[in-house]
């Protein structure tokens, strides 16, 4: 439960409380929802390379969203903007999403210069649309991991825009 290091400051996308969605920090997170972190964290596949690795072990930017549920029909959205240089990590823990009322979700990511690690946790018969929209400047090196859990159901849809070069790698964990 050690704090960031060097935190950079970085913008939690507090407008989706609004929606019930619950935002934290990382920090607040460890302290809140520790178990559920812990989980996500522990299914995580090893990092691939040097990249993945040192995002994962020096990130100091990033947040915790946990959706406990949604309205029918609701597309929760989000702009997700990145530190320049930064090493940011981000979970998003989807809880209760059944399959007659999926969660759908949209995340803009912008950035410059960026090093991006999401992990997505599914729990138990959550059914859940995913769209992001990557918008980067210069150089990004992205790793997605989606953790399902029992019957769960991902429908993820990624975009990618601009970049001079942009490296990325998606694990998807059953």
């Amino acid at each position: 439960n050690k704090p960031i290091s060097n935190p950079v400051s970085f913008p939690l996308p507090t407008e989706l409380q609004a929606t019930g969605i619950r935002v934290f920090s990382w920090e607040q997170a460890l302290q809140t929802v520790e178990e559920e972190l812990k989980t996500a964290l522990e299914k995580e596949f090893p990092a691939k390379d040097q990249f993945e690795a040192k995002i994962n072990a020096e990130f100091n930017a990033g947040f915790v969203l946990v959706i406990d549920s949604a309205k029918e029909n609701e597309l929760l959205q989000w702009e997700t903007i990145l530190p320049e240089n930064a090493m940011t990590k981000t979970v998003v823990i989807i809880r209760n999403a059944p399959a007659e009322k999926p969660v759908r979700l949209l995340e803009k990511v912008q950035g410059k210069n960026v090093r991006l690690n999401r992990t997505v946790l599914l729990q138990e018969n959550s059914n859940v649309f995913f769209a992001t929209l990557f918008d980067f400047q210069e150089h990004a090196l992205v790793g997605l991991q989606n953790i399902l859990q029992n019957d769960a159901k991902l429908h993820a849809a990624n975009a990618w825009m601009k970049g001079e070069l942009v490296r990325s790698r998606i694990t998807n964990i059953l």
